[in-house]
């Protein structure tokens, strides 16, 4: 996958958590991972935000990808992964 100028698109995996809400830490440990595997990497934006909707969106502008790493209650295994497209996410429930 390329933009038009024949450039890998920029990735942006965006950890969502709040340590006032007493969140899991999920989202902080994946990106301290991605942190060490990408160093220097252009094409790979790492975000941590609290989950304030206006900064989310924004931390996602100008990205050709974009990955949501947060901690839900879904009846899964722990450690499940839940692909939601971008359609979606307007069906979901709080």
């Amino acid at each position: 996958m390329t933009t038009a100028h024949g450039a890998a698109p920029v990735v942006t995996v965006i950890a969502i958590g709040n340590p006032y809400r007493r969140d899991d830490g999920a989202g902080a440990a994946v990106l301290a991972g991605l942190a060490e595997q990408f160093a220097g990497d252009a094409r790979v934006r790492l975000v941590e935000l609290d989950g304030e909707s206006v900064r989310l969106v924004q931390a996602w502008e100008g990205s050709g990808v974009v990955w949501l790493v947060d901690a839900v209650r879904s009846g899964r295994l722990p450690g499940s992964v839940h692909e939601v497209d971008a359609t979606q996410l307007a069906d979901l429930d709080d």
